[in-house]
C-alpha cells in the first residue's frame, strides 16, 4: 500500500509538473519593459522543489500521521523531489504578441502570457483552467528565475475516499 501510495503521488506530481505550461487561448498584446527581456527562446536550466504539502501538512507530517516510518518518509520525499527536479525539462519561447510556445516530454503546445503585478509576475493562459502565475525572482537578458506553486486536488493519496490537496512549490531557472 505504501509503494502504491507513493507511486500514485509521484504520478500525480509528474502530471502536474508536465502540464504547467500547457494550454491554448488568445489574448491582446503586452506592454514594453520587462517583456523585452522575456521575449525569445528559453531552455531549462535547473529546477528545485522548495515545498511539498498534502492537505496543508508538510510531507513528513502527513506521512507520519499515516503511521509511516521516518526512514521511509525520507526515501519518499527524496524520490519525489529527485523525480520532479530531474524530469522537468521545458523549452519555451515568449513571443512579442503575448503568446508562447512550449515543448516538453509530452510534446509542443501554446498559449498566452502577460505581465502582472507591476511586472513582477508572468501570468500564463489567463482565464483558462490552465492559468498559472509565475513570480519573477530574477530576470536578466540570459537568465530567468521564477517560482510558482501548483495545487492539485484530484487524487485520493491516502485512499480514504476523499481527494487530498497536493501543493508543490517550485523554483525554475531558464537560460537563453
Amino acid at each position: 500500500m505504501i509503494k502504491t501510495t507513493a507511486k500514485t503521488l509521484l504520478q500525480s506530481l509528474l502530471l502536474v509538473i508536465l502540464s504547467v505550461f500547457i494550454a491554448c487561448s488568445e489574448d491582446e498584446g503586452i506592454t514594453a519593459g520587462v517583456s523585452g527581456k522575456l521575449i525569445g527562446s528559453w531552455n531549462s536550466g535547473s529546477v528545485a522543489v522548495t515545498d511539498i504539502t498534502i492537505n496543508g501538512d508538510d510531507l513528513a507530517t502527513y506521512y507520519t500521521n499515516l503511521g509511516i516510518s521516518p526512514d521511509l518518509i525520507e526515501q519518499i520525499e527524496t524520490a519525489l523531489e529527485s523525480e520532479i527536479e530531474q524530469g522537468f525539462q521545458i523549452d519555451i519561447e515568449f513571443k512579442s504578441d503575448g503568446t508562447y510556445t512550449s515543448t516538453d516530454s509530452e510534446g509542443t503546445d501554446s498559449g498566452t502570457w502577460e505581465l502582472t503585478s507591476n511586472d513582477t509576475k508572468v501570468l500564463f493562459d489567463k482565464g483558462t483552467e490552465d492559468e498559472l502565475e509565475v513570480n519573477i525572482v530574477s530576470l536578466t537578458e540570459s537568465m530567468f528565475v521564477g517560482s510558482f506553486t501548483q495545487v492539485d486536488d484530484s487524487e485520493d493519496i491516502d485512499e480514504d475516499g476523499i481527494n487530498d490537496e497536493l501543493s508543490i512549490s517550485i523554483s525554475i531557472t531558464l537560460n537563453k
